[in-house]
């Protein structure tokens, strides 16, 4: 068994439709230590994350964080802290509007 800390989410800008940005690998499980967003515009934007498992879909079930307000100008730490994904779970999330929220996530992959 190896464990690295790893930067599961390198830094993406969010989108308004509901995209996957982390999919733990086949060997792998994850454990979320710390996920961000932080908002580069003038205006506030929501964000929702879910964590879906392998097969699974986004829906209440797998919500971490429901159109959660992220300030302009300010970052807002995710609920996610210390979550497990399974084998090919993924992080799913979107912001109420495009291009105004940046997401980044670091945690322990296990393999």
């Amino acid at each position: 068994m190896a464990i690295e800390n790893k930067r599961l989410i390198p830094g993406s800008v969010l989108g308004s439709t509901l995209t996957t940005y982390y999919t733990a690998g086949d060997k792998a499980r994850a454990v979320v230590q710390r996920m961000s967003f932080t908002n580069v515009s003038g205006t506030s934007a929501d964000v929702t994350t879910y964590i879906v498992p392998s097969g699974g879909v986004a829906s209440s079930a797998t919500e971490i964080d429901s159109a959660e307000t992220v300030i302009f100008g300010r970052s807002l730490f995710s609920n996610v802290e210390g979550h497990v994904i399974d084998k090919g779970g993924t992080i799913q999330a979107f912001a109420s509007t495009t291009g105004l929220v940046n997401i980044v996530a670091s945690g322990v992959e296990i393999t």
